[in-house]
């Protein structure tokens, strides 16, 4: 089966993976806070089940991962889950972590085959974690997903070549995805009840 062979099965290459994921993201920190490194901007967002999957618009996620990689010079995309206290139990309870190391080339038939793959009698992969990473190797370009906040964010180095990029996530939002009352984000008017504070956080973090 295609999707045994994406997941990361030993501790040096799950090493690795790890170098890569800290060097874009602060995984001790939580949305509103600015989850990415120092140097990342040109951040765009999408709602979580768009922007996880998108397999009813133009492109799927898989597709904008292998345009972006394209330019960046990836050799490879890693898709980790930040809850690392059920990773160590994954690996203890299955062989191996649940992160993936995917190439770039990967269509959406495999990828979707690995996340709906049954581990057990009731989960699958993508219950494993309710906060998603995804980075390529050049550590250019980080997605940052939040099941809770229903939200995406997709974030730049400054290294990254913006101008050939950005086109790629045309269908995203800028940040008045996440601040403007008209917003089509499914939990805005939530949000505002009960963390008013959300919005201006995120505003002050994310409008570069």
């Amino acid at each position: 089966m295609v999707g045994n062979d994406l997941f990361i099965k030993t501790e040096e290459e799950f090493a690795r993976a790890q170098k890569v994921v800290d060097a874009v993201f602060d995984t001790k920190k939580d949305l509103p806070e600015q989850v990415f490194r120092d140097g990342f901007a040109n951040f765009r967002f999408e709602e979580f089940d768009w922007g996880t999957a998108n397999i009813l618009g133009d492109k799927n996620i898989v597709d904008i991962f292998r345009e972006i990689s394209a330019i960046t010079k990836d050799d490879f995309v890693v898709m980790a889950m930040r809850d690392l206290v059920r990773t160590r139990e994954f690996y203890k309870e299955f062989g191996c972590y649940n992160w993936l190391k995917l190439p770039v080339d990967i269509v959406w038939k495999d990828y979707y085959e690995v996340l709906m793959l049954e581990l057990d009698d009731e989960s699958t992969l993508v219950f494993n974690s309710h906060i998603f990473h995804w980075t390529g190797s050049s550590r250019q370009w980080g997605m940052w997903a939040d099941w809770n906040f229903e939200l995406c964010v997709f974030g730049l180095s400054e290294e990254a070549d913006a101008e050939s990029i950005l086109p790629i996530l045309s269908d995203w939002g800028l940040i008045d995805f996440v601040t403007s009352n008209s917003s089509d984000w499914s939990v805005v008017e939530y949000l505002d009840t009960t963390q008013p504070y959300f919005k201006s956080e995120m505003a002050k973090n994310y409008s570069k």
